[in-house]
């Protein structure tokens, strides 16, 4: 238990002292129209230090690292200058090789029955990383929207992976949860710092990697689909309606709309009964994908 208690703790401690400094800023080095700070860069440091600070040096993790800093990098550099949707793409790409390179591959499939992937596992991996980190950018357009939607996720996966002794996975997880909820603190309705594509994209690919690791891929075992699937649903669902949306109405799939799932449920309900709903709908999600992958 001390083990998960220390990161954790870190992490949240990290986070919370980032947050107040960014808050706290006169100088905002994104410029917003409604003059709200970026928070991604303390959710970034709240996570890698509530990893480094168990000195764990495990090949895998640290290729973890490597990731999502890149992927940090890449939201970042969108965030302060806007970057086109295939320079993003390229380095969402670039980010997703080295934890795939480091093991994360998909060898085999279960999905009623198990399916070999062989050398395109490798492909699928990164696929779903990308995929991953796109859906969770396009779903944080409401306060704290993302951040509660992600915290039953990330409590689910925690349970197979201590089924199957992932002790990096565990720590993973607890880390992210303990940024994700000091952050929070300023990320919910009314919003004083927002995520931004450096924030959104670091926690998709948060979320991407362990719903691989936590459910079998990069191991000698099948990696459970409907779970992951499950847990990730109702990010990617949005993701898939907005793609098969601007496609029928002719419409580049990178152009923006106020038509996603939570915009609706917004202009309804309002922005707190839209989050409520929306991470609801999260926790029952990730309960079925925990229950499939328990049967």
């Amino acid at each position: 238990m001390r083990f998960i208690i220390l990161p954790v703790l870190t992490a949240a401690l990290i986070c919370s002292i980032s947050s107040w400094l960014l808050a706290h800023l006169k100088a905002k080095f994104v410029d917003r129209a409604d003059g709200r700070q970026i928070g991604g860069p303390a959710v970034f440091i709240g996570i890698i230090s509530g990893l480094i600070v168990l000195g764990m040096v495990d090949p895998q993790l640290v290729l973890i690292i490597i990731g999502l800093s890149l992927i940090f990098i890449v939201g970042l550099v969108d965030d302060l200058i806007s970057l086109s949707p295939r320079q993003k793409l390229f380095g969402q790409f670039l980010a997703a090789i080295p934890p795939v390179a480091g093991g994360v591959v998909i060898y085999t499939v279960t999905v009623g029955v198990e399916i070999s992937l062989g050398p395109s596992g490798y492909l699928f991996a990164v696929l779903w990383i990308v995929g991953l980190v796109n859906a969770a950018n396009l779903i944080d357009g409401l306060d704290g929207l993302l951040s509660l939607v992600l915290i039953p996720a990330l409590v689910v996966v925690i349970i197979p992976a201590l089924a199957g002794r992932n002790e990096e996975i565990v720590i993973l997880s607890v880390v992210g949860l303990g940024a994700i909820i000091a952050f929070y603190r300023w990320n919910h309705y009314p919003a004083k710092l927002l995520l931004g594509d450096s924030g959104s994209e670091l926690l998709g690919y948060l979320l991407a990697i362990l719903t691989l690791t936590a459910f079998g891929a990069g191991k000698n075992e099948s990696w459970h689909l409907m779970p992951a699937l499950l847990i990730a649903g109702l990010p990617l669902a949005d993701t898939i309606f907005a793609v098969v949306r601007r496609k029928r109405q002719q419409r580049s799939i990178f152009c923006r709309d106020q038509d996603h799932i939570h915009h609706r449920l917004y202009r309804r309900f309002g922005p707190i009964r839209a989050v409520i709903i929306l991470a609801t709908i999260s926790l029952f999600s990730s309960l079925l994908g925990l229950l499939l992958w328990w049967l």
